[in-house]
């Protein structure tokens, strides 16, 4: 309980009023998304991770309700976060709609699963405790079918333990794409171990502990390999294959984004990326992403962009 409200304690003096008022309107209201957008998720698809809050009623993106089922890959029979799991008809999402198949995978392997299988993917705080984000992403577009969707949320590294470590370059993905890292993978255990901050990870009881749960991440994958702002957020998605459509910093630590699997131009998407990250990073909770709007303003108006919808335009 301490640890629960020194965490809650340390937000509040990172945003100020508006986290507590956040907290209230999500305890009493939820997140209402409108229906256009909610639409896009209502046909068959595939959780990575999960089951995940986010996407239940009440939740800020509750596509459970609106999907017409949903499959899901977890890494393993037994996992920290879900207990134990088997392979077959067993996922269940949703208490009004019959459970969807779950498959044991890696998030990088989905071996067994058809190409161009699933109208949609989505993926709630998974990819960051993936090694090869690039690998993986590739994956899951080649079950997506053409123009299908991605619903990707990724920890903000200025809200969460990771915030005093850098945002990973992005050379540094495509080097870890190309060296075919798997997850075995410790090349950031070290830095993890020096800079994570204990302060804003109530799940780990002490030092000690901590060091047991990064030491044993084959078993836990408790580790967060990369650390994101929605700048390498975006250009990740877009380097993939998707169109950047939406995206949004969610309080207190989530980056949201909507793309959909395209083969455009890559100077097309590039503008359509900058759109959406200006106008992600005007509306952001953390002055990090709205002090640097300026920079991705010029480089909107030197590419001959306009300004991105808001996600309630989809």
């Amino acid at each position: 309980m301490r640890d629960r409200l020194r965490y809650h304690w340390n937000l509040y003096m990172m945003f100020g009023p508006r986290y507590p008022l956040w907290l209230l309107r999500r305890g009493v209201f939820g997140r209402e998304r409108d229906r256009e957008a909610l639409s896009k998720f209502s046909g068959r698809g595939l959780e990575i991770g999960g089951p995940s809050p986010f996407f239940q009623a009440g939740g800020e993106f509750p596509i459970y309700a609106v999907a017409k089922d949903i499959d899901n890959v977890n890494y393993s029979s037994q996992t920290f976060w879900e207990g134990a799991l088997k392979e077959g008809q067993y996922f269940k999402y949703n208490a009004h709609k019959p459970a969807g198949h779950q498959f044991l995978r890696e998030a990088t392997d989905l071996s067994g699963i058809p190409s161009d299988e699933y109208d949609f993917i989505a993926s709630c705080h998974t990819l960051e405790h993936c090694a090869n984000p690039i690998k993986t992403m590739q994956e899951w577009g080649r079950v997506l079918k053409t123009k299908g969707w991605l619903l990707l949320i990724l920890p903000h590294k200025a809200g969460t333990f990771d915030h005093r470590r850098s945002v990973t370059g992005f050379e540094h993905l495509l080097e870890d794409h190309r060296r075919a890292v798997t997850e075995e993978d410790q090349t950031h255990f070290a830095e993890i171990l020096e800079k994570h901050d204990l302060n804003r990870d109530p799940a780990q009881k002490s030092r000690q502990d901590f060091e047991k749960w990064i030491k044993n991440n084959a078993a836990t994958r408790g580790v967060h390999h990369h650390v994101f702002d929605p700048e390498l957020a975006l250009k990740l998605v877009d380097y993939v294959g998707f169109e950047v459509v939406a995206a949004e910093v969610v309080m207190p630590y989530h980056i949201f984004i909507v793309g959909q699997k395209s083969s455009a131009a890559s100077t097309q998407k590039e503008k359509t990326r900058l759109q959406v990250l200006q106008s992600c990073c005007e509306r952001s909770p953390f002055k990090t992403d709205r002090g640097r709007c300026q920079d991705f303003s010029s480089r909107l108006r030197e590419s001959g962009g306009m300004r991105a919808n808001l996600i309630s335009e989809l």
